[in-house]
C-alpha cells in the first residue's frame, strides 16, 4: 500500500496509471512545443503548432524487494533498454531504504524516457526542414542512431548521432562511406578514408550540423 501510495505521489502529473501485479502502467504524455526559431543552430521552423505524443509504459518491479526489473514502451519508436539499466544500478548508499530506492528509479526511469521522446520528436522535425533544403537525401534509424545520406556525386555517408542531438550540443561523427555503386572504380577506399579522417575532424559548429557538416 506505501508503494502505492508512493508511485502514484511520484507519478501525480501522469494521467492514466493502473497496477497489475507486480507492474505499472501508465500513460506516458510528451508536450512537443511549436517552435519558430532555432535550437542549437537549427531552424525547426516545422515545427509549427504545439503537440502531444502518447505512448504507454509498463514498469515491471521484483516482488520481494518492490525495485524495478524491466520497462516497455509502446509505441517502442524509441530505444529504452540503456535508460531502464540506468535506473536498475541506482545504488543502495544512496537510496538505502528499498522504497526510496524505488522512488529514484521511477523519478529518473520516467522523466528520462520523457526527455528522450522529446529529443526524438524533436531531431525528426530537424531532418524534415534539413531534407526540404538539402540536394541530398536522408534516410534515419532511430534504433541504430545513424543517418544515412546519400551525398549529391554518387557517395553514401553513414552518421552516428549523439544521443539527444540536437538538443544536446556533442557534434555528429561520420562513421563510414562508401560508393552509392560499388563497382565504380573511380573512388578508392584511401579517398574515402582520408575524406572520413578530415570530415570527423572539422570545427565543431560544423560537426553539430547536419547540412553543415554534410557540405564540409
Amino acid at each position: 500500500v506505501e508503494a502505492v501510495r508512493m508511485v502514484e505521489d511520484l507519478l501525480s502529473d501522469i494521467k492514466d496509471i493502473s497496477f497489475i501485479n507486480d507492474c505499472i502502467q501508465l500513460s506516458l504524455r510528451t508536450c512537443i512545443p511549436a517552435m519558430g526559431g532555432s535550437l542549437c543552430q537549427f531552424k525547426i521552423d516545422c515545427i509549427k503548432e504545439s503537440s502531444t505524443v502518447e505512448h504507454r509504459v509498463t514498469i515491471k518491479l521484483v516482488a520481494e524487494n518492490m525495485t524495478l526489473q524491466d520497462a516497455e514502451l509502446v509505441p517502442n519508436d524509441v530505444p529504452i533498454d540503456d535508460i531502464v539499466h540506468a535506473a536498475k544500478t541506482i545504488s543502495d548508499s544512496v537510496t538505502p531504504v528499498a522504497i526510496s530506492k524505488l522512488r529514484g528509479q521511477l523519478d529518473f526511469l520516467v522523466k528520462e524516457i520523457q526527455f528522450r521522446i522529446y529529443c526524438h520528436n524533436i531531431r525528426l522535425a530537424v531532418l524534415e526542414c534539413d531534407a526540404k533544403v538539402s540536394r541530398n537525401s536522408f534516410q534515419y534509424s532511430e534504433r541504430d542512431q545513424v543517418i544515412t545520406v546519400h551525398v549529391f556525386g554518387g557517395i553514401k555517408a553513414f552518421i552516428k548521432i549523439p544521443q539527444n542531438w540536437p538538443v544536446s550540443t556533442s557534434p555528429l561523427k561520420l562513421i563510414s562511406m562508401k560508393p552509392l555503386d560499388e563497382s565504380a572504380g573511380d573512388i578508392s577506399l584511401v579517398m574515402l578514408c582520408k575524406a572520413m579522417e578530415i570530415l570527423n575532424t572539422v570545427e565543431l559548429s560544423r560537426r553539430q550540423n547536419l547540412l553543415l557538416f554534410i557540405d564540409a
